[in-house]
């Protein structure tokens, strides 16, 4: 079995602890429990020296994830944790390792992860020998944790381990120099020095949308505003909103309060593209998306609103026929952007799938009493879409 050893001893100069600093909504402590999953760990072990929120929220996650999870203050309580035919994943305090870049290296063999003298010096981590630098991380075999019942126990559990690896001539694998370059490998000192990494990975890591779907490049930018911190609860809030702009939307139609009815689902469309930039966003930095908060199913929940709404709004004057045009709309709009994602073409995908486009037309349509007309036109057009750009591209 593989057991993960992580550590929020180590603080910064204001006195909070290294690993409970957030980057990308997350702890540095999450980050090594994610990478510690990765590469195969059941057992987590944390070295504490005293209370820590964040290692509480940590064991909470774990546990509910069916990982075993022991916080400990003192290292000998580990060698009762570890026994000689398991190996225990390492993780110096305060390192953050993408995880993307050890699996291939770590996630079936044991090693010690290094970088090149320069990499090491400017990352200000732990020397392993005149050539290289200890990437704070390593899988070795389990034994070693045994005798740390006869060295010192006010010294760096780490460093210890690191030495006791060498040892017992673990081997030594090279973190790929591209990976370090673009931030794969990070020291965290203080919360300054994270912000700014932090801040140059939001900007690489955001996803691009063109300005053929407006609401979703407005939303882009919306959410490039917020900045990293957008990580944390931006989902939750997106979906919240998409939720909340859906359910008033059908309420003020019932009501037969038109125009602020299609202005929730405007609120709600803009909500669904935030959602979707943020779970794209996580997605690129390698960070877990919640199935309840799949941008997907509120999409879904926009489209049945507008069903919904439009048929309650236009229920008096219009006849079974005319009203069986809303799904029928919805329908092909769905079918034009199925074609469109098929065939590669991003900007009419774009335009097709933007629900903050089409809502703000059904405003204006509706201001006029012309929303099932407007319905019945986006209906032929997305059906001539879909039927003329399908055809042509499965002819060639």
């Amino acid at each position: 079995m593989r057991i993960a050893v992580i550590s929020a001893i180590q603080q910064t100069p204001d006195g909070n602890a290294r690993a409970a600093l957030s980057f990308m909504g997350q702890t540095i402590l999450a980050k090594q429990y994610d990478c510690a999953r990765v590469l195969g760990a059941e057992r987590i072990i944390c070295l504490i020296a005293g209370q820590e929120p964040a290692v509480l929220d940590l064991q909470h996650r774990a546990e509910s994830e069916g990982a075993d999870f022991h916080s400990i203050s003192n290292p000998l309580a580990m060698v009762g944790l570890v026994t000689a035919d398991d190996e225990i994943v390492l993780f110096s305090d305060g390192i953050m390792i993408e995880r993307s870049g050890i699996l291939n290296l770590l996630s079936d063999r044991r090693g010690i992860l290094s970088v090149t003298a320069s990499a090491g010096e400017a990352a200000a981590i732990e020397r392993i020998d005149a050539e290289r630098f200890w990437a704070g991380l390593l899988v070795a075999k389990g034994d070693i944790v045994a005798q740390l019942a006869d060295l010192p126990q006010d010294s760096d559990v780490a460093s210890l381990l690191l030495r006791l690896a060498l040892q017992a001539r673990t081997p030594i694998v090279e973190l790929d120099a591209e990976n370090v370059k673009s931030g794969g490998l990070l020291n965290i000192a203080d919360a300054s020095s994270l912000a700014e990494r932090e801040q140059l990975a939001f900007s690489f890591a955001i996803p691009e949308r063109p300005w053929s779907g407006p609401g979703s490049a407005l939303a882009l930018k919306l959410v490039g505003a917020i900045g990293p911190r957008v990580l944390a609860k931006g989902s939750a809030i997106a979906a919240g909103m998409v939720g909340f702009g859906c359910a008033l939307s059908i309420v003020l139609a019932s009501q037969n309060w038109a125009i602020a009815a299609i202005l929730a689902l405007l609120l709600a469309a803009l909500a669904g593209c935030a959602l979707d930039i943020v779970s794209s966003l996580q997605i690129n930095l390698g960070q877990s998306v919640r199935r309840f908060l799949s941008s997907n199913i509120f999409r879904a929940l926009l489209d049945m609103s507008i069903v919904v709404s439009m048929i309650w709004i236009n229920w008096e004057e219009g006849s079974p026929t005319s009203l069986s045009l809303v799904p029928i709309a919805l329908l092909a709009i769905r079918m034009a952007e199925e074609t469109a994602k098929r065939v590669y073409q991003v900007k009419s995908h774009a335009f097709i799938a933007d629900r903050v486009l089409l809502t703000g037309a059904l405003a204006a349509a509706t201001a006029f009493d012309r929303g099932l007309l407007a319905f019945a036109l986006l209906a032929l057009a997305a059906l001539a879409y879909a039927l003329t750009v399908g055809a042509r591209t499965s002819i060639r």
